[in-house]
């Protein structure tokens, strides 16, 4: 897919293990394994199960790590890096703030997993004013980390492009509480299989829309209310893989 990376804005950078398909998304039109920019489908480092400040990492930890291929005894350094590079080389969640950071949490984890993803994710430039005017502070809740001034903010506020080098791979549709956060995948409401209904829209090889006018089509297709969706604010990224 042929973009050009400099229409886009960087929202950040991220390491991710390929999910399995899951059972309510679509086998005729998705593949076996699934990249996404969403923490409800694929797990990330860092992220807040390697901060030692955030409630209830204790539970998802061991199993975070074990999907990064990182050895018990190697989880010490692991979470030490993480915390003291909260701030320098990403931000909260789990947004790393450039290719360079990407790479060097990369050479942290230790021998290659194959299923681990680097990608960056890019926002068009004139959904950027929407996407910053969309944030708002959210009331504190005790035990839980701050999420505004999230890496999402961080890396749009730069207005910075995306690395080259990279392989575009199509957009994906991601939502936003509203918070400066990104959300949900379009996936984790089933809306490949909606829009394929309503539209007759049939993701790529890589499980994303092929084209921003496309893309833009299925979320206002959102809006209107003709699929069912999380009623958030939804955003067309682009995302771009780094080999």
């Amino acid at each position: 897919m042929d973009v050009d990376l400099s229409d886009c804005v960087a929202g950040g950078y991220f390491l991710a293990r390929l999910s399995q398909r899951q059972p309510w998304m679509s086998s005729e039109l998705l593949p076996d394994r699934i990249l996404s920019g969403c923490g409800h489908i694929c797990t990330f480092f860092p992220d807040v199960w390697a901060m030692n400040w955030t409630a209830g990492v204790p539970k998802e930890r061991g199993a975070s790590a074990s999907a990064f291929g990182i050895p018990e005894s190697r989880l010490p350094d692991v979470v030490s890096w993480a915390n003291e590079s909260f701030g320098k080389a990403f931000g909260y969640p789990r947004v790393l703030y450039s290719q360079r950071d990407a790479t060097a949490a990369l050479s942290l984890l230790g021998p290659p997993v194959d299923s681990v993803v680097l990608f960056g994710l890019g926002l068009p430039k004139d959904l950027v004013g929407e996407f910053l005017n969309s944030a708002r502070r959210p009331a504190p809740t005790e035990g839980r980390a701050p999420v505004w001034g999230t890496g999402y903010l961080e890396c749009l506020s730069r207005g910075e492009p995306l690395a080259g080098g990279g392989s575009s791979l199509g957009y994906e549709l991601l939502s936003s509480a509203g918070f400066g956060d990104v959300n949900c995948s379009w996936l984790c409401n089933g809306l490949e299989q909606q829009l394929h209904e309503k539209s007759g829209l049939v993701p790529n090889a890589h499980g994303f829309i092929d084209g921003l006018d496309i893309a833009r089509d299925c979320i206002a297709r959102i809006y209107a209310d003709e699929v069912k969706a999380e009623p958030e604010y939804w955003f067309p990224w682009l995302i771009v893989r780094y080999d």
